[in-house]
Formats: C-alpha cells, structure tokens, sequence
C-alpha cells in the first residue's frame, strides 16, 4: 500500500486549526482539499502546455470543477 504524507503551510488568519491543533473542521478540510486539487491541476497544465489533449483536458477540469476561488486560492 502507498502512503503520502504532505506538510502544508497555511498563512491566513482565516484558517485556524481546533484548540487542541490535532484536526480541521470538515468545512476547513474541504477548503484544503479544493485548494490542494487546483494547485495540483494548475501544476500539471504548466508541465504540458505543448500537449493539446492534456491541456484540453486539464481546462475542461477546471471549468467543471474550479470555478470558484477559496480563502486559500489566489
């Protein structure tokens, strides 16, 4: 089985972790990972911009699944 491990620093005031720093809420966990997925997404389309299928395919992503930004997208 393969694990990841990521260590990401947030540095928004908005983004506060509970009183006991161990967890996120759900609705700051869902901030994260639709952050984390654009940045990912976004990282991909700038390695291939000469492919016209992975870069039709990444915009097509975008379109239908980051249209909205977050506290953490800029």
């Amino acid at each position: 089985m393969l694990y990841s491990l990521m260590a990401v620093n947030i540095l928004s005031a908005d983004f506060k972790p509970s009183v006991t720093r161990r967890g996120l809420t759900d609705e700051q966990k869902q901030v994260l990972s639709y952050a984390l997925g654009r940045a990912m997404h976004r990282y991909l389309l700038n390695m291939f911009p000469d492919d016209e299928e992975i870069t039709g395919a990444l915009k097509r992503l975008f379109t239908r699944y980051y249209f909205e930004d977050n506290l953490l997208c800029s």
